[in-house]
């Protein structure tokens, strides 16, 4: 193993990662601030949904929830301990290399399958051996737990224990981004990178667009990328780029075309977010839109400073669009962190008073949708060094607005 810069350990692929020593840091630093506000034991739930399932689970461990959820519980006793099905209990173990204890639970077996060589253990009886006395238990990630779970498992230690859904608490830990963390941020936008330089390598009137989405994609991974938190997104014609959210589909792309792409490669857990409009031919509505959106996105920028509150930044791009006049909505809020989830907390909308930090993560998003000519995006990463923030990787030709197929 080699060492990277600030002692950010990099395998010998020469990729940076998170260490071990900075997932138990996580772990320690979550136990305290809990036990400050009165939990002295945690559970965090974690699955394999696309965009937000991994989230706390992957923060503090680096297992991947696949196929069957995950629980990992830990507390001011020292005891910390990983609890999932029999499939994916070796791979968790292999993951977390003997810092965490990992054993395999009935209750997050399939309900259809049998497993005559795995021991099953009653995961309500293993978290109440690690809860122990504890009064309160914060629980991580409770929106997604599903009935079965917690009719079986949650439910009966709400009997003897004060348990706790907790959300922003655990995401403070995570807005100010360690060194090793924007190593792996930077990877993961230049891989995001990659995959958008060989989409244009396809991209011309007469391809289809998964054809396209698909090229990306396999740039991407050969990159490094482990898969995606939102899938590929290459959208095109009125229809289908008009909507915030688009599938990529089996239509052919015509040359009068406005085409969207969005990319969201995962790398080591942590995601980017990268969004471009592209055209074949002149479109004065259209190009005039996207010289809106690159202005707010460069208001955003100049005015994401340490110390300011980050809605600042959030209205000064959205004003852009408002009194430009351009027939086309700013229908969410375009500036968040980023990091395990595509958009952690903070997300600097009108009634957010979380201020720009020194080391935070950003996504400046300038969403133009819902109008008669379509729709897009213009998505790149930020990072707040020295007061301000600064690109990721280079702009990609500061948006390219015309493409001469």
């Amino acid at each position: 193993m080699t060492e990277a810069r600030a002692g950010v350990p990099v395998p010998e692929h020469g990729r940076p990662r998170i260490g071990q020593e900075e997932l138990a840091l996580r772990r320690a630093k979550l136990t305290e601030l809990l036990s400050e506000r009165g939990a002295d034991a945690w559970l965090a739930y974690g699955d394999d949904g696309a965009v937000a399932g991994p989230d706390h689970v992957r923060y503090l461990t680096n297992v991947a929830p696949h196929f069957e959820p995950v629980l990992v519980a830990g507390g001011t006793a020292g005891r910390s301990v990983l609890l999932t099905g029999p499939e994916t209990a070796e791979y968790a173990r292999a993951v977390v290399a003997g810092a965490i204890e990992v054993l395999s639970i009935s209750e997050l077996a399939h309900s259809s399958e049998e497993y005559p060589t795995i021991e099953l253990r009653s995961g309500l009886e293993l978290l109440r051996d690690v809860v122990g006395r504890s009064a309160a238990l914060a629980l991580l990630g409770a929106d997604r737990v599903p009935h079965s779970l917690y009719s079986s498992v949650i439910e009966p230690l709400e009997a003897h224990h004060r348990v706790e859904a907790v959300g922003e608490e655990a995401y403070t830990l995570r807005r100010v981004k360690t060194a090793a963390e924007q190593l792996v941020i930077d990877e993961a936008y230049r891989i995001a990178l990659t995959g958008l330089r060989a989409a244009l390598d396809v991209l011309w009137p007469g391809a289809i667009e998964r054809e396209v989405a698909a090229e990306a994609e396999y740039a991407m991974r050969r990159a490094g990328a482990e898969g995606f938190g939102i899938d590929t997104m290459v959208a095109s014609g009125i229809s289908n780029t008009r909507p915030i959210l688009a599938r990529s589909t089996f239509r052919e792309i015509a040359r009068d075309d406005l085409v969207c792409i969005t990319l969201a490669p995962r790398y080591e857990g942590y995601h980017a977010a990268m969004a471009r409009p592209f055209l074949f031919q002149a479109n004065p509505s259209v190009e005039r839109a996207v010289e809106v959106a690159k202005e707010a996105q460069r208001m955003a920028e100049v005015s994401l400073r340490t110390g300011s509150e980050g809605r600042s930044a959030e209205s000064a791009a959205r004003a852009v669009v408002v009194r430009s006049g351009v027939d086309a909505e700013f229908p969410y809020v375009g500036i968040h962190t980023i990091g395990v989830i595509e958009f952690e907390p903070p997300i600097f909308a009108s009634g957010s008073s979380a201020r720009v930090e020194e080391g935070m993560a950003l996504s400046i998003d300038i969403p133009m949708f819902h109008a008669p000519w379509g729709g897009f995006r213009v998505e790149d990463g930020f990072a707040i060094r020295d007061g301000h923030a600064a690109p990721r990787v280079d702009r990609y030709q500061e948006v390219v607005p015309l493409l001469l197929h």
